[in-house]
């Protein structure tokens, strides 16, 4: 699962930079302003879910995929927060982004437990709730490396954004 939810954030920033743009749009997208946080809705999968979210500053954007063991994005059944950190440029259209740094937290000990045993990203030493930087190792088939640029389609207004074809509101 977590392969997946990885992977699906790789290919939502990476393949879908299209000639789309705003397409006659009307949104303010002359002058985007991004800072601040924006939150996806909860996506349900096969008896979980997970949630895409946003935390932009003035030079650093963070894509946050967090899973979860439940079908609602319940904070209390978190195992596995996937933060992706950007050094970034906007147009009017496109977010342009250089991967600056991948980390892991697992908030669950049996995912924990498993992910140790599975020696998960190259590490047998995972702990509960402490960040791990996984940035250039081999997670499941999966290698995020400093340095890899990623863009996405963008419209915007002032409480509500689509990126690369997901909706988010401004929290």
């Amino acid at each position: 699962m977590k392969v997946l939810g990885m992977f699906f954030c790789i290919l939502t920033l990476v393949s879908c930079n299209g000639s789309g743009g705003g397409g006659g749009s009307s949104s303010s997208n002359d002058n985007l302003n991004l800072v601040g946080t924006w939150l996806a809705d909860c996506e349900d999968d096969s008896g979980e879910s997970s949630q895409l979210e946003w935390v932009v500053t003035s030079s650093v954007a963070t894509f946050r995929q967090s899973f979860y063991s439940d079908t609602g994005c319940s904070e209390g059944d978190k195992y596995e927060i996937n933060d992706y950190n950007y050094s970034y440029e906007t147009t009017a259209t496109s977010f342009v982004g250089t991967l600056n740094s991948f980390e892991i937290t697992l908030t669950d000990s049996s995912t924990v437990s498993s992910e140790n045993s599975s020696s998960y990203c190259g590490y047998n030493d995972w702990v509960i709730n402490v960040e791990k930087d996984v940035t250039g190792q081999d997670c499941d088939g999966l290698t995020e490396n400093a340095g890899d640029s990623a863009s996405a389609d963008i419209t915007q207004d002032e409480n509500s954004m689509t990126l690369a074809g997901v909706d988010y509101t401004r929290q």
